[in-house]
Order: structure tokens, then C-alpha cells, then sequence
């Protein structure tokens, strides 16, 4: 699922008009109505979703960006608006920021895999700050529209094609945060069955050994906590994956709290792709 199917751009907006919450969800409902493929009558029940969905818990994501979004029942297909409040919307954000970037996104149900990807490439996007302070400052629909798109990639790293040559991909994450950042990444690029282990380090085990206690300062103040990543991706698309992973962890070759190694598969049956 790619942005540009389901971003048109009659539902980009600059300038929303609403001091509220409220008054923004409703606001994007209507940039959502003027796609093609959402009929009038479907609104209130676009609108009363993404309600529900704000009183389980805030869509803002913090630094000003929030991402309303809901399954609808009934829905056939995907459906997003984008639109940029100068004044900025007091959002329950937990950075406590106004929010100016709003994307939303509504959908059929059934379909949590699509969702999720979508989720994942903005959230992706909107890390940025150069990009954040781009949007915000778009002075035309046409402009945020175009600004946003540029951003956006258009891959397939792995599918349901078991017929393309595969490889199994093992990342090493040392920071909860950087983690947190690689699993964006992933969702974003589509890799599905994706598994992770907890792991600790040597600073853990040679705690527990006096023999070894005069060296643990070496190890500093860095957590021991890490995660193992495993996955697989089509071979043609291994550099694409390290490409945007390296957006994330800077040049792997220099970089500390973070490892890839990819194996050649002997063999690979079966799908952990549960979504």
C-alpha cells in the first residue's frame, strides 16, 4: 500500500480553520469527503470513528504532528487527507505542542496490515524536522501536497511472491530508542513476519564475574539491554532495506549500537506473516 494511492490531491489542505480538536476532526472529515471514493453519507460515520478512536488515547505523535485514524466499516479502500494548521490545534499531545500537521487516515476493516504500513511511512516521514518545517510553511495545497510526496517512497521488500530469491536479514539493535526507529523503518518498507528477541551483552555476564570486574567501566553507562531482529527480504531489495536503515542508524561501518548481517537461506518454507 502506497501513499500516492490513496493521498488525492482534493484532500490536501493549508490553513485549517479550527481552534479545536473537535472542530479539526470534523474539518478533515470533510477534505476526506471530497475523494471519489468516499460517499457523502459516509461521513458522520467517518467522524463519529475517528472520535472513538481520539478517546482511547491522543493520534498526536509529538512535535506538533498528529494522525487521526480509524477502520470504517463498509469502507472498500484506503482514504487520506493532509492539511496544516499555522496557529497550530491543542491536541492532548504529550509533548503538550500544538499540533500543525494533521494527516488522517480511514479504511476498511480487515485490513490491519495496509493500516499499519500507512501508519508506519508517515510516522516515518514526519520524524524529520527539515521536513516538519516544510509542510508547515507550504504556502499552497499544491505545495504541501508535492513537498509531502517527496518524501514518500514507493518499495517492495518482501511479499508474497515465494518465488523471488529471498535473504534472511539479522539486525543487532543495542538502544530502545534506535530499535524503536528500525521497526518504524521496517513497517514503513512493508517487511512483514518480522521476529524479535531481548538480548544482553558481555557488560551483563561479566558483572556476575569478579574475575572480570576491573573492566566493566569500559562498557560505561550504556544499557546492556539489545534486541535481535530477523527477517526476510527479496534479495534484489537487501540494499534498498540498508539504504533506509542507515537513514536512521548513520553509516553502519561506524556505528556503534547497531549491526546487519545477511545470510544466504539454504532454505525458507513457510510465512510468519500474520497480518
Amino acid at each position: 500500500m502506497q501513499v500516492f494511492e490513496v493521498l488525492d490531491t482534493n484532500c490536501v489542505k493549508v490553513g485549517l480553520e479550527s481552534r479545536t480538536k473537535d472542530g479539526a476532526l470534523r474539518e478533515l472529515v470533510d477534505l476526506v469527503g471530497r475523494s471519489s471514493q468516499v460517499s457523502s453519507g459516509e461521513l458522520d460515520k467517518i467522524y463519529e470513528k475517528l472520535k472513538k478512536r481520539e478517546e482511547k488515547g491522543s493520534t498526536a505523535l509529538g512535535d506538533g504532528v498528529a494522525i487521526p485514524h480509524s477502520a470504517v466499516p463498509g469502507m472498500k479502500d484506503f482514504v487520506m487527507a493532509l492539511a496544516v494548521s499555522k496557529r497550530g490545534i491543542p491536541f492532548e499531545a504529550l509533548d503538550k505542542k500544538k499540533v500543525q500537521i494533521l494527516a488522517v487516515i480511514v479504511g476498511p476493516e480487515g485490513k490491519p496490515k495496509e493500516h499499519i504500513q500507512l501508519l508506519a511511512k508517515l510516522s516515518h516521514v514526519f520524524r524529520s524536522s527539515e521536513v516538519r518545517r516544510r509542510l508547515v510553511n507550504s504556502p499552497t495545497s499544491l505545495g504541501l501536497y508535492e513537498t509531502f510526496m517527496s518524501r514518500c517512497r514507493a518499495h517492495e521488500t518482501a511479499g508474497g511472491d515465494r518465488s523471488k530469491k529471498q535473504k534472511v536479514v539479522i539486525l543487532q539493535v543495542q538502544t530502545r530508542s534506535l530499535f524503536d526507529e528500525i521497526v518504524e523503518v521496517l513497517a514503513d518498507l512493508g517487511v512483514g513476519g518480522v521476529s524479535v528477541m531481548e538480548s544482553t551483552g558481555m557488560k551483563g555476564s561479566f558483572s556476575r564475574m569478579p574475575l572480570f570486574a576491573d573492566f566493566i567501566h569500559f562498557f560505561g553507562d550504556h544499557s546492556d539491554d539489545g534486541h535481535t531482529i530477523i527477517f526476510t527480504v527479496y534479495e534484489d531489495n537487501v540494499d534498498d532495506v540498508l539504504t533506509e536503515l542507515e537513514e536512521v542508524t548513520g553509516d553502519l561501518d561506524t556505528h556503534s549500537g547497531a549491526m546487519m548481517i545477511v545470510l544466504e537461506p539454504w532454505l525458507i518454507k513457510g510465512s510468519l506473516d500474520l497480518i
